[in-house]
């Protein structure tokens, strides 16, 4: 063979072979290619395996371990459930913990209520206790005294027999009547509501922790205003005290024309409240404090004198009411009376110390048979002046009177320079 043949077949083989072999590493690049591509698109769909970290705990807790010869594990309580009860458990306590601050919101808004009620009732018990000490003690007064004595300032300052006298600051005035009728009822004819049979100005010295209780007699003759039953304006006319209660309604203005005549007496003195009682509810009253103790100072009905009687029901009536037929049967009849209204002042305080709501038991027991101007001011400063005032000493007097009889009718008249004496011991202060 012709050596430039054999070199041109050789070249030949040598092309071809390259030839083949390029087309061999195109053929495993391609494949390599795609399984690059298939190893890559499983990666892509497979889904990622997720660790579960886990503590010792949470092993105990959402595990279940068979029996020691089964090597194998009960299958696994899902977390999620082992969440949703703590989730639940939060929930119950979150429940529990608005609970309870809603009702201390409660018990707060509760006591913020309270204590603003507390308080409007304390400035509303002050201003009712200064406006009660306003009504009850009175500095306005122009009082009229007979001509042996001289008075300054409206009667502020007193001169009598070479002596000055001064007006005592803090005293209350309270007129207590008992009425003789058997009830308070509005009637029609002047002159017909009943009679004042008993008659006491009391006299409060809230500074000396004092009650003087100064009693009138029924038939002490003065100046008494004639009223129709509606209230009209008729005259005046000297006569027994006691009718002055006849004239008017029954009621206030009854009550109101007997204060006015009591204030003549006592040369025009400021009294500002009163309280009646007819006579024939004193039983109640009487019974309501537990019933009262006295000595009877004379023998008069069923009543022997230097006797000691614990006074019930109609019997209290009784010793207070019945009277003689002599002159002087009434002035015996006060003298009773004096005895029992002390012990009944005892009794009442008495049991009150007993029973705080004695004072109420008694308001019960006189309402249906009483009438008084008393209102909550009075109420509320007579009731601080008796919590906190201290003990209260009482004393009853008669004003000084002699009697005499006209056409069989007894007729009191007032010992004028005694009475203007006692009248200046109870309600003035000597200072020169």
């Amino acid at each position: 063979m012709n050596p430039q043949n054999e070199n041109e077949i050789n070249g030949n083989n040598s092309e071809a072979k390259s030839e083949v072999k390029a087309s061999n590493e195109a053929n495993n690049n391609a494949s390599n290619e795609s399984v690059e591509y298939s190893e890559t698109a499983m990666a892509t769909e497979r889904r990622p395996v997720i660790k579960d970290e886990k503590t010792v705990s949470d092993e105990i807790t959402d595990y279940v371990f068979s029996n020691r010869s089964n090597h194998k594990h009960k299958k696994k309580v899902k977390r999620y459930h082992h969440h949703g009860q703590e989730h639940e458990h939060q929930r119950i306590e979150e429940k529990k913990k608005s609970r309870k601050r809603f009702i201390k919101k409660l018990i707060l808004a509760i006591v913020c209520s309270l204590l603003a009620l507390v308080l409007i009732a304390i400035g509303s018990g002050f201003f009712m206790m200064i406006n009660g000490e306003n009504q009850l003690v009175s500095n306005e007064y122009t009082l009229t005294v007979p001509d042996f004595a001289e008075t300054q300032g409206n009667g502020k300052f007193i001169y009598y027999n070479g002596h000055t006298y001064s007006m005592k600051e803090n005293l209350i005035n309270f007129l207590f009547l008992g009425i003789d009728k058997e009830n308070i009822n509005q009637q029609k004819e002047t002159g017909t509501q009943g009679q004042a049979d008993v008659i006491i100005l009391a006299v409060v010295d809230t500074k000396s922790r004092k009650t003087t209780m100064l009693n009138i007699p029924r038939d002490t003759m003065t100046d008494v205003t004639v009223l129709t039953p509606d209230g009209l304006y008729v005259g005046t006319k000297n006569q027994q005290i006691c009718l002055s209660y006849a004239y008017g309604n029954g009621k206030d203005q009854s009550c109101e024309n007997t204060l006015h005549a009591v204030q003549r007496i006592f040369y025009n003195l400021p009294i500002n409240t009163y309280f009646s009682l007819d006579l024939d509810g004193l039983e109640f009253v009487n019974d309501s404090v537990g019933g009262v103790d006295v000595i009877s100072p004379q023998t008069i009905g069923e009543f022997v004198s230097g006797q000691s009687y614990h006074l019930m029901g109609k019997q209290a009536e009784s010793f207070v009411r019945t009277r003689g037929d002599e002159a002087y049967a009434n002035l015996q009849r006060n003298e009773r009376q004096k005895i029992y209204i002390q012990s009944f002042m005892n009794t009442v305080i008495s049991e009150t110390k007993k029973d705080v709501f004695t004072p109420l038991h008694l308001f019960n027991a006189t309402a249906p048979y009483s009438c008084t101007n008393l209102n909550p001011s009075k109420v509320t400063y007579l009731s601080k002046e008796a919590i906190m005032g201290g003990s209260m000493q009482f004393e009853i007097n008669n004003i000084p009177v002699y009697f005499t009889v006209n056409n069989d009718s007894v007729e009191n008249y007032i010992l004028e320079k005694e009475f203007f004496e006692q009248f200046l011991t109870v309600f003035y202060d000597m200072v020169s």
